[in-house]
């Protein structure tokens, strides 16, 4: 797939500047450079995505740990008001 790149103009999807279009070891050399960058910004772009993500999943565990507890909080407050409804119907 890669073969063409730095093969001299035109070759690996267009001109590519000077360098590219002379070709020979110089062509090749820039051409696996770009490769290379590209392959490295590609990584770090994943990384900053997947942490983002992470920090997300992260953020939204604790909303739904706060909203548990605020439920258990209003399970107890009903509980109470049946005791007290129950209470007062016995006298």
């Amino acid at each position: 797939m890669y073969s063409a790149l730095g093969k001299g103009e035109g070759a690996g999807g267009g001109s590519g500047g000077s360098v590219r279009k002379s070709g020979g070891k110089m062509g090749e050399m820039e051409a696996a450079n770009e490769e290379m960058y590209f392959r490295k910004l590609q990584e770090e772009q994943l990384k900053a995505l997947s942490k983002n993500v992470q920090q997300s999943i992260d953020f939204h565990s604790e909303e739904v740990k706060d909203l548990e507890a605020q439920i258990a909080v209003h399970k107890r407050k009903i509980s109470k008001l049946e005791k007290m409804k129950d209470g007062s119907d016995s006298d």
